[in-house]
Protein backbone atom coordinates (compact mmCIF):
# COMPACT_ATOMS: atom_id res chain seq x y z
CA UNK A 1 0.00 0.00 0.00
CA UNK A 2 2.53 2.36 0.69
CA UNK A 3 4.64 1.97 -2.72
CA UNK A 4 1.18 2.65 -3.93
CA UNK A 5 0.42 5.45 -2.25
CA UNK A 6 4.06 6.70 -3.45
CA UNK A 7 2.68 6.15 -7.47
CA UNK A 8 4.86 2.88 -8.16
CA UNK A 9 3.51 -0.25 -10.22
CA UNK A 10 3.44 -3.26 -7.93
CA UNK A 11 4.50 -7.05 -8.24
CA UNK A 12 3.79 -9.01 -5.21
CA UNK A 13 4.19 -12.50 -3.47
CA UNK A 14 1.38 -15.01 -3.54
CA UNK A 15 -0.89 -14.88 -1.65
CA UNK A 16 -1.43 -11.23 -2.82
CA UNK A 17 -2.35 -10.71 0.89
CA UNK A 18 -2.90 -11.71 4.17
CA UNK A 19 -7.02 -11.64 3.78
CA UNK A 20 -9.36 -10.81 1.24
CA UNK A 21 -10.22 -7.59 2.16
CA UNK A 22 -7.09 -6.02 2.09
CA UNK A 23 -6.57 -7.55 -0.98
CA UNK A 24 -9.35 -5.98 -2.32
CA UNK A 25 -7.84 -2.36 -0.38
CA UNK A 26 -5.09 -2.97 -2.60
CA UNK A 27 -6.68 -3.30 -6.09
CA UNK A 28 -9.04 -0.02 -5.27
CA UNK A 29 -5.91 1.49 -4.66
CA UNK A 30 -4.31 0.60 -7.59
CA UNK A 31 -7.30 1.19 -9.81
CA UNK A 32 -7.92 4.26 -8.60
CA UNK A 33 -4.20 5.77 -9.06
CA UNK A 34 -4.38 4.00 -12.78
CA UNK A 35 -1.32 1.88 -11.33
CA UNK A 36 -0.45 -1.68 -12.74
CA UNK A 37 -0.32 -4.43 -9.33
CA UNK A 38 0.20 -7.93 -10.42
CA UNK A 39 1.10 -11.21 -8.12
CA UNK A 40 4.11 -13.62 -8.90
CA UNK A 41 1.92 -16.68 -9.98
CA UNK A 42 5.04 -18.06 -11.97
CA UNK A 43 4.06 -21.27 -12.71
CA UNK A 44 1.69 -20.54 -15.63
CA UNK A 45 4.73 -19.32 -17.26
CA UNK A 46 6.33 -22.95 -17.64
CA UNK A 47 6.65 -24.07 -20.82
CA UNK A 48 5.09 -27.89 -20.02
CA UNK A 49 1.87 -26.41 -18.26
CA UNK A 50 1.44 -24.01 -21.13
CA UNK A 51 1.54 -27.35 -23.04
CA UNK A 52 -0.57 -29.10 -21.12
CA UNK A 53 -3.21 -26.34 -21.71
CA UNK A 54 -2.94 -26.73 -25.03
CA UNK A 55 -3.52 -30.27 -24.90
CA UNK A 56 -6.42 -30.32 -23.13
CA UNK A 57 -7.94 -27.87 -25.48
CA UNK A 58 -7.01 -29.58 -28.11
CA UNK A 59 -8.50 -32.52 -27.13
CA UNK A 60 -6.26 -34.97 -26.97
CA UNK A 61 -6.91 -36.18 -23.96
CA UNK A 62 -11.19 -36.67 -24.40
CA UNK A 63 -13.81 -35.28 -22.66
CA UNK A 64 -11.76 -34.11 -18.82
CA UNK A 65 -13.77 -35.29 -15.82
CA UNK A 66 -11.25 -35.18 -13.41
CA UNK A 67 -7.87 -33.41 -12.29
CA UNK A 68 -5.21 -33.98 -9.12
CA UNK A 69 -2.65 -31.37 -8.22
CA UNK A 70 -0.68 -31.95 -5.70
CA UNK A 71 2.47 -30.24 -4.14
CA UNK A 72 3.28 -32.09 -1.18
CA UNK A 73 7.01 -32.84 0.42
CA UNK A 74 8.52 -32.28 3.91
CA UNK A 75 9.44 -29.00 5.44
CA UNK A 76 9.01 -27.66 9.08
CA UNK A 77 10.73 -30.54 10.57
CA UNK A 78 13.73 -28.99 11.07
CA UNK A 79 12.97 -26.62 14.00
CA UNK A 80 14.82 -23.87 11.74
CA UNK A 81 12.14 -24.08 9.32
CA UNK A 82 8.93 -24.75 12.05
CA UNK A 83 9.83 -20.85 12.69
CA UNK A 84 9.32 -19.57 9.14
CA UNK A 85 6.40 -17.89 7.76
CA UNK A 86 5.63 -21.24 6.00
CA UNK A 87 5.09 -23.05 9.48
CA UNK A 88 4.35 -20.32 12.02
CA UNK A 89 2.39 -17.46 11.02
CA UNK A 90 -0.97 -18.74 10.50
CA UNK A 91 -2.54 -14.94 10.67
CA UNK A 92 -0.39 -14.30 7.62
CA UNK A 93 -1.80 -17.26 5.18
CA UNK A 94 0.90 -19.36 6.28
CA UNK A 95 0.95 -22.74 6.11
CA UNK A 96 0.36 -25.52 3.07
CA UNK A 97 -2.97 -23.89 2.30
CA UNK A 98 -1.32 -20.80 1.77
CA UNK A 99 1.87 -21.27 0.32
CA UNK A 100 1.32 -23.87 -2.45
CA UNK A 101 -2.58 -24.77 -2.49
CA UNK A 102 -2.21 -21.40 -4.00
CA UNK A 103 -0.42 -22.45 -6.62
CA UNK A 104 -2.53 -25.58 -7.23
CA UNK A 105 -5.56 -23.64 -7.42
CA UNK A 106 -4.39 -21.23 -10.33
CA UNK A 107 -2.38 -23.73 -12.48
CA UNK A 108 -5.24 -25.90 -12.28
CA UNK A 109 -7.61 -23.28 -13.85
CA UNK A 110 -4.79 -22.64 -16.15
CA UNK A 111 -4.21 -25.77 -17.52
CA UNK A 112 -7.86 -26.53 -18.05
CA UNK A 113 -9.00 -23.25 -18.63
CA UNK A 114 -11.86 -22.66 -16.45
CA UNK A 115 -12.33 -20.96 -12.83
CA UNK A 116 -12.92 -23.10 -9.40
CA UNK A 117 -16.10 -22.07 -8.50
CA UNK A 118 -16.66 -23.69 -4.97
CA UNK A 119 -14.28 -26.15 -2.73
CA UNK A 120 -14.26 -28.62 0.54
CA UNK A 121 -11.34 -29.43 2.41
CA UNK A 122 -9.87 -31.71 5.29
CA UNK A 123 -7.08 -31.56 7.18
CA UNK A 124 -4.02 -34.26 6.95
CA UNK A 125 -3.68 -35.05 10.41
CA UNK A 126 -1.42 -33.81 12.85
CA UNK A 127 2.01 -35.20 13.45
CA UNK A 128 4.38 -31.92 12.86
CA UNK A 129 5.54 -29.32 15.50
CA UNK A 130 4.14 -26.55 13.63
CA UNK A 131 1.70 -24.03 14.24
CA UNK A 132 -0.06 -23.85 10.71
CA UNK A 133 -1.72 -27.37 9.35
CA UNK A 134 0.56 -29.84 8.35
CA UNK A 135 -1.36 -30.45 4.89
CA UNK A 136 -4.99 -30.60 3.32
CA UNK A 137 -6.56 -32.41 0.79
CA UNK A 138 -8.72 -30.35 -1.07
CA UNK A 139 -11.81 -31.20 -3.28
CA UNK A 140 -12.70 -28.45 -5.79
CA UNK A 141 -15.44 -28.02 -8.51
CA UNK A 142 -14.96 -25.69 -11.60
CA UNK A 143 -18.23 -23.50 -12.62
CA UNK A 144 -19.44 -25.93 -14.79
CA UNK A 145 -19.61 -28.71 -12.27
CA UNK A 146 -16.19 -31.01 -13.04
CA UNK A 147 -14.21 -32.18 -10.27
CA UNK A 148 -10.22 -31.95 -9.11
CA UNK A 149 -8.34 -32.17 -5.99
CA UNK A 150 -5.73 -30.38 -4.36
CA UNK A 151 -3.07 -32.29 -2.60
CA UNK A 152 -0.82 -29.55 -0.25
CA UNK A 153 1.62 -31.09 2.85
CA UNK A 154 4.88 -29.95 4.49
CA UNK A 155 4.67 -33.19 6.48
CA UNK A 156 5.16 -35.73 3.66
CA UNK A 157 8.74 -37.15 2.86
CA UNK A 158 9.80 -37.99 -0.27
CA UNK A 159 13.14 -39.57 -0.47
CA UNK A 160 15.54 -37.51 -1.73
CA UNK A 161 15.76 -34.75 -4.26
CA UNK A 162 14.12 -36.72 -7.49
CA UNK A 163 11.45 -38.08 -5.81
CA UNK A 164 10.17 -34.77 -3.76
CA UNK A 165 10.87 -32.89 -7.33
CA UNK A 166 8.97 -35.11 -9.57
CA UNK A 167 5.86 -35.41 -6.99
CA UNK A 168 5.39 -31.89 -7.49
CA UNK A 169 2.67 -32.48 -10.22
CA UNK A 170 -0.17 -32.71 -11.61
CA UNK A 171 -2.90 -35.89 -13.60
CA UNK A 172 -5.61 -34.66 -15.57
CA UNK A 173 -7.84 -37.59 -16.43
CA UNK A 174 -9.75 -37.73 -20.18
CA UNK A 175 -11.78 -40.33 -21.40
CA UNK A 176 -9.16 -41.49 -23.93
CA UNK A 177 -5.44 -40.37 -21.87
CA UNK A 178 -4.31 -39.33 -18.73
CA UNK A 179 -1.55 -36.35 -18.69
CA UNK A 180 0.77 -36.46 -15.92
CA UNK A 181 3.21 -33.87 -15.61
CA UNK A 182 6.48 -34.80 -13.45
CA UNK A 183 8.00 -31.31 -11.47
CA UNK A 184 5.50 -29.51 -13.66
CA UNK A 185 4.57 -27.38 -9.95
CA UNK A 186 7.65 -26.18 -8.68
CA UNK A 187 10.24 -23.22 -9.33
CA UNK A 188 12.22 -24.65 -12.29
CA UNK A 189 11.60 -23.08 -15.96
CA UNK A 190 13.43 -26.21 -17.40
CA UNK A 191 16.64 -25.05 -18.48
CA UNK A 192 19.30 -28.21 -18.59
CA UNK A 193 21.10 -27.16 -15.56
CA UNK A 194 18.17 -27.44 -13.17
CA UNK A 195 18.09 -30.48 -10.88
CA UNK A 196 15.54 -32.68 -12.73
CA UNK A 197 13.88 -33.35 -15.94
CA UNK A 198 10.92 -31.71 -16.19
CA UNK A 199 8.28 -34.16 -17.68
CA UNK A 200 4.66 -34.49 -19.37
CA UNK A 201 3.17 -37.17 -20.90
CA UNK A 202 0.03 -38.56 -22.23
CA UNK A 203 -0.85 -41.67 -21.60
CA UNK A 204 -3.95 -43.87 -23.45
CA UNK A 205 -3.40 -47.25 -21.85
CA UNK A 206 -1.09 -48.70 -24.31
CA UNK A 207 0.98 -45.96 -25.33
CA UNK A 208 3.20 -43.47 -23.48
CA UNK A 209 3.79 -39.90 -25.38
CA UNK A 210 6.18 -37.47 -24.40
CA UNK A 211 4.49 -33.29 -24.97
CA UNK A 212 7.71 -31.43 -25.22
CA UNK A 213 7.50 -27.47 -25.45
CA UNK A 214 8.54 -25.53 -28.53
CA UNK A 215 10.05 -22.73 -26.94
CA UNK A 216 11.39 -22.37 -22.64
CA UNK A 217 11.22 -19.15 -20.53
CA UNK A 218 12.24 -18.04 -17.14
CA UNK A 219 9.43 -18.20 -15.32
CA UNK A 220 10.26 -15.59 -12.88
CA UNK A 221 11.18 -13.28 -15.91
CA UNK A 222 8.40 -13.56 -17.92
CA UNK A 223 6.65 -12.31 -14.68
CA UNK A 224 8.39 -8.54 -14.71
CA UNK A 225 8.42 -8.78 -18.59
CA UNK A 226 4.26 -8.91 -18.39
CA UNK A 227 4.60 -6.25 -15.85
CA UNK A 228 6.79 -4.13 -17.47
CA UNK A 229 5.05 -4.41 -21.14
CA UNK A 230 1.49 -3.73 -18.87
CA UNK A 231 3.43 -0.56 -17.39
CA UNK A 232 4.61 1.02 -20.80
CA UNK A 233 1.26 0.16 -22.46
CA UNK A 234 -0.47 1.79 -19.90
CA UNK A 235 -2.55 -1.03 -20.17
CA UNK A 236 -3.21 -1.78 -15.92
CA UNK A 237 -2.90 -5.56 -15.07
CA UNK A 238 -5.01 -5.82 -11.59
CA UNK A 239 -4.94 -8.25 -8.52
CA UNK A 240 -8.78 -9.71 -9.65
CA UNK A 241 -7.63 -13.16 -10.29
CA UNK A 242 -5.05 -12.91 -7.36
CA UNK A 243 -8.63 -12.24 -4.94
CA UNK A 244 -9.89 -14.75 -6.65
CA UNK A 245 -7.08 -17.20 -5.48
CA UNK A 246 -6.88 -16.10 -1.79
CA UNK A 247 -10.96 -16.87 -1.56
CA UNK A 248 -9.95 -19.89 -2.41
CA UNK A 249 -7.14 -21.00 0.15
CA UNK A 250 -9.97 -18.82 2.41
CA UNK A 251 -12.16 -21.23 1.75
CA UNK A 252 -10.72 -24.28 2.40
CA UNK A 253 -9.63 -23.26 5.79
CA UNK A 254 -12.97 -22.68 6.76
CA UNK A 255 -14.06 -25.68 5.49
CA UNK A 256 -11.14 -27.82 7.15
CA UNK A 257 -12.37 -25.85 10.27
CA UNK A 258 -15.65 -27.23 10.51
CA UNK A 259 -15.98 -30.54 11.94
Amino acid sequence: MKALKAGKHVIVEKPAATCVADAKKMEALAKRKGLSITVNRMMVNNAWNIAAARAVRSGRLGAVDDCCFHMEFAFGYDPKEAVTWRCCKVEEMGGPIGDVASHCFYVAEFVLGKKIAKVAAVYYPKIMDIKSEDGAYIKFFFEDGTQGSVRAAFSEKRGGLAGTLTNLVYEVYGERAVMRGYGTMFQLSGYDDEPIRIRLEIDDGRTLKAVKPSRIRNIYQAIVEKHATSVASGKRLSLDDAIHNLALCTAAHKSASQR
